[in-house]
Protein backbone atom coordinates (compact mmCIF):
# COMPACT_ATOMS: atom_id res chain seq x y z
CA UNK A 1 0.00 0.00 0.00
CA UNK A 2 1.47 3.68 -1.18
CA UNK A 3 0.70 6.40 1.45
CA UNK A 4 -1.98 8.33 0.53
CA UNK A 5 -0.60 12.00 0.24
CA UNK A 6 -1.82 13.83 3.59
CA UNK A 7 -4.77 16.43 3.56
CA UNK A 8 -3.88 19.42 5.76
CA UNK A 9 -7.00 19.93 7.39
CA UNK A 10 -7.80 19.30 9.84
CA UNK A 11 -4.67 19.94 11.35
CA UNK A 12 -3.58 20.30 15.02
CA UNK A 13 0.32 20.70 16.97
CA UNK A 14 2.03 19.98 19.76
CA UNK A 15 4.84 21.37 20.83
CA UNK A 16 6.88 20.65 24.05
CA UNK A 17 10.57 20.44 25.29
CA UNK A 18 11.72 16.81 26.46
CA UNK A 19 15.26 15.61 27.08
CA UNK A 20 17.21 18.76 25.89
CA UNK A 21 15.01 18.72 22.40
CA UNK A 22 12.18 20.85 21.55
CA UNK A 23 9.53 18.26 19.66
CA UNK A 24 6.93 19.57 17.53
CA UNK A 25 4.38 16.99 16.60
CA UNK A 26 1.16 18.20 13.98
CA UNK A 27 -1.11 15.71 13.09
CA UNK A 28 -3.66 15.60 10.55
CA UNK A 29 -6.72 13.06 10.88
CA UNK A 30 -8.63 12.40 7.94
CA UNK A 31 -11.38 9.53 7.08
CA UNK A 32 -10.22 6.10 5.08
CA UNK A 33 -12.34 3.58 3.26
CA UNK A 34 -11.22 -0.13 3.82
CA UNK A 35 -11.81 -0.18 -0.14
CA UNK A 36 -9.43 2.93 -1.05
CA UNK A 37 -6.98 1.46 1.78
CA UNK A 38 -7.35 -2.43 1.37
CA UNK A 39 -7.50 -3.32 4.94
CA UNK A 40 -10.68 -3.70 6.37
CA UNK A 41 -12.50 -1.90 9.03
CA UNK A 42 -10.21 0.89 8.75
CA UNK A 43 -11.78 3.83 8.97
CA UNK A 44 -9.17 6.86 9.67
CA UNK A 45 -5.57 7.89 8.16
CA UNK A 46 -3.27 9.77 10.59
CA UNK A 47 -0.62 11.53 9.59
CA UNK A 48 2.02 12.55 12.17
CA UNK A 49 4.36 14.78 11.31
CA UNK A 50 7.80 15.45 14.26
CA UNK A 51 10.26 17.80 13.74
CA UNK A 52 12.84 17.89 16.25
CA UNK A 53 15.40 20.82 17.03
CA UNK A 54 18.21 19.47 19.41
CA UNK A 55 19.53 22.24 22.02
CA UNK A 56 22.82 21.19 22.15
CA UNK A 57 23.99 20.93 18.76
CA UNK A 58 21.00 22.90 17.07
CA UNK A 59 20.39 19.90 14.12
CA UNK A 60 17.11 19.40 13.24
CA UNK A 61 15.56 16.31 12.13
CA UNK A 62 11.92 15.74 10.81
CA UNK A 63 10.02 12.60 10.94
CA UNK A 64 6.76 11.09 8.94
CA UNK A 65 4.94 8.38 10.27
CA UNK A 66 1.15 7.17 8.76
CA UNK A 67 -0.98 5.30 11.08
CA UNK A 68 -4.74 3.62 9.87
CA UNK A 69 -7.28 2.95 12.77
CA UNK A 70 -10.67 1.37 12.57
CA UNK A 71 -11.93 4.23 14.65
CA UNK A 72 -13.98 6.98 12.89
CA UNK A 73 -12.19 10.44 12.86
CA UNK A 74 -15.07 12.00 14.89
CA UNK A 75 -14.70 9.50 17.88
CA UNK A 76 -11.38 11.00 19.10
CA UNK A 77 -10.22 14.71 19.20
CA UNK A 78 -6.58 16.13 17.98
CA UNK A 79 -4.85 15.61 21.59
CA UNK A 80 -6.83 12.04 22.52
CA UNK A 81 -5.04 10.52 18.58
CA UNK A 82 -1.90 11.63 19.47
CA UNK A 83 -2.21 10.43 22.98
CA UNK A 84 -3.02 7.07 21.34
CA UNK A 85 -0.02 6.88 18.90
CA UNK A 86 2.49 7.95 21.69
CA UNK A 87 0.99 5.48 24.22
CA UNK A 88 1.09 2.87 21.39
CA UNK A 89 4.61 3.59 20.88
CA UNK A 90 5.52 3.57 24.82
CA UNK A 91 3.96 0.47 25.15
CA UNK A 92 5.69 -1.00 23.18
CA UNK A 93 9.37 0.37 23.73
CA UNK A 94 8.97 0.10 27.24
CA UNK A 95 7.03 -3.63 27.26
CA UNK A 96 9.05 -5.16 24.29
CA UNK A 97 12.30 -3.47 23.61
CA UNK A 98 13.54 -2.08 26.58
CA UNK A 99 13.39 -5.35 27.81
CA UNK A 100 14.78 -7.36 25.15
CA UNK A 101 17.57 -4.84 25.01
CA UNK A 102 18.18 -3.65 28.40
CA UNK A 103 17.25 -6.76 30.17
CA UNK A 104 18.10 -9.73 27.81
CA UNK A 105 20.83 -7.63 26.63
CA UNK A 106 20.28 -8.16 22.53
CA UNK A 107 21.67 -4.84 21.52
CA UNK A 108 24.88 -6.04 22.54
CA UNK A 109 25.58 -8.47 19.48
CA UNK A 110 28.37 -7.69 17.74
CA UNK A 111 27.61 -10.11 14.48
CA UNK A 112 26.00 -8.68 11.59
CA UNK A 113 25.03 -11.96 10.04
CA UNK A 114 21.66 -11.91 9.58
CA UNK A 115 20.87 -15.66 10.63
CA UNK A 116 22.95 -14.88 13.79
CA UNK A 117 20.96 -11.97 15.21
CA UNK A 118 17.77 -13.68 14.02
CA UNK A 119 18.27 -16.21 15.82
CA UNK A 120 19.29 -14.64 19.00
CA UNK A 121 16.01 -13.27 18.50
CA UNK A 122 14.33 -16.29 18.71
CA UNK A 123 16.21 -17.51 21.44
CA UNK A 124 15.31 -14.44 23.19
CA UNK A 125 11.71 -14.76 22.39
CA UNK A 126 11.15 -18.34 23.78
CA UNK A 127 13.60 -17.04 27.14
CA UNK A 128 11.33 -14.32 27.58
CA UNK A 129 8.01 -16.19 27.04
CA UNK A 130 9.14 -18.98 29.25
CA UNK A 131 10.12 -16.47 32.15
CA UNK A 132 6.66 -14.54 32.03
CA UNK A 133 4.77 -17.56 32.04
CA UNK A 134 6.90 -19.20 34.82
CA UNK A 135 7.51 -16.56 37.03
CA UNK A 136 4.13 -14.04 36.54
CA UNK A 137 4.20 -12.64 39.61
CA UNK A 138 7.42 -11.55 39.68
CA UNK A 139 9.45 -8.84 37.72
CA UNK A 140 11.91 -9.88 34.79
CA UNK A 141 15.30 -8.58 36.37
CA UNK A 142 14.36 -10.41 39.76
CA UNK A 143 13.32 -13.50 37.66
CA UNK A 144 17.15 -13.88 36.02
CA UNK A 145 18.64 -12.69 39.01
CA UNK A 146 17.33 -15.95 40.83
CA UNK A 147 17.75 -18.14 37.76
CA UNK A 148 21.42 -16.95 37.19
CA UNK A 149 21.48 -18.11 41.01
CA UNK A 150 19.61 -21.23 40.94
CA UNK A 151 20.73 -23.24 37.67
CA UNK A 152 19.06 -26.43 38.48
CA UNK A 153 15.91 -24.17 38.70
CA UNK A 154 17.01 -22.64 34.90
CA UNK A 155 17.24 -26.48 33.92
CA UNK A 156 13.82 -27.37 34.78
CA UNK A 157 12.43 -24.17 32.79
CA UNK A 158 13.97 -24.82 29.52
CA UNK A 159 13.44 -29.09 30.28
CA UNK A 160 9.78 -28.63 31.81
CA UNK A 161 8.87 -31.21 34.56
CA UNK A 162 9.91 -34.70 34.27
CA UNK A 163 7.95 -37.46 32.27
CA UNK A 164 6.25 -39.84 33.78
CA UNK A 165 7.71 -42.88 32.13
Amino acid sequence: MRPVPPRLCPLFALTESVRGRVEERRISVQPLQPREAGIPYCQTLLTVVGQFLYKTTGKQSRLERYFIASLAPAERNPTQWLAIVRGHWKGTEIGNHWQRDAIMGEDRTRSRNPNIVGAFALLNNAAHALMRHSFMLQPLPETIEQLQSHPGLLLRLVTGPPSKA
